[in-house]
């Protein structure tokens, strides 16, 4: 009997255990540049700005499109980076940063975290045109209960959803001439939502197999005591 009620209660705390990270969350990005944070030009609110009149480019945040719903582990896009270069603002080849605050608000759970990240903006020398990069990848999260959510930044994207990952980093062209229209290139930040428990770790996730060896084992378990406390004729 004792046999049985472990077998049980193991199968009970494995079956928890696989669900313990499959949880809602909703909420949405929204993201700005922290004023003053750039090495060079300007960055404030939604944009950050290289020199002035025809040569002037400019690298825009955008958090349409950021709002999820569904349940974690969930990917979701928080907001678009679009880099117009209008001739490199009269810059000289380097590397130049600003910071770029990125919060994801939830609603379900309530919470919030903020991502802090450096954008990091290189001028190729060759091709004179500008390669925007992420200096790291942070990672944040808050707790409900006995349960943490983690956001966790991925990296750069081609796209708000699937696509590739920019690994190299997004590269625009100089249009050539300050008489040139711009040209404009895009990339996602895209990020990952997960929950875990304090209390049940998502490593303890069984395999498949495991849950059916289980059960196999409970229900000999089970056949075996039935035959035990069987009344003799």
């Amino acid at each position: 009997m004792k046999q049985f009620l472990l077998l049980a209660s193991l199968a009970s705390s494995l079956c928890v255990a696989g669900y313990a990270d499959v949880l809602p969350v909703i909420g949405s990005t929204t993201g700005t540049y922290l004023t003053g944070s750039a090495t060079t030009g300007t960055a404030s609110g939604t944009t950050w700005t290289f020199g002035a009149g025809a040569n002037a480019s400019t690298i825009v945040y955008d958090s349409g499109g950021t709002s999820f719903n569904g349940n974690t582990a969930l990917d979701i896009n928080l907001g678009s980076l679009t880099l117009s270069n209008g001739g490199n603002g009269g810059l000289s080849p380097g590397s130049y940063s600003a910071e770029l605050d990125l919060t994801v608000a939830f609603t379900t759970p309530v919470g919030s975290v903020v991502l802090l990240d450096l954008l990091n903006l290189t001028i190729d020398n060759g091709s004179n045109g500008f390669k925007l990069l992420l200096s790291g990848l942070p990672v944040e999260s808050f707790t409900v209960g006995s349960t943490t959510y983690t956001v966790t930044l991925d990296g750069l994207y081609d796209a708000a959803s699937g696509g590739n990952l920019l690994s190299s980093g997004l590269s625009v062209d100089n249009p050539g001439s300050g008489s040139s229209d711009p040209t404009i290139g895009t990339a996602y930040l895209r990020g990952t939502v997960t929950a875990g428990s304090d209390i049940i770790p998502t490593s303890a996730v069984p395999e498949p197999g495991s849950i059916s060896l289980l059960f196999t084992a409970l229900g000999g378990v089970a056949f075996s005591l039935r035959r035990k406390i069987k009344p003799q004729s």
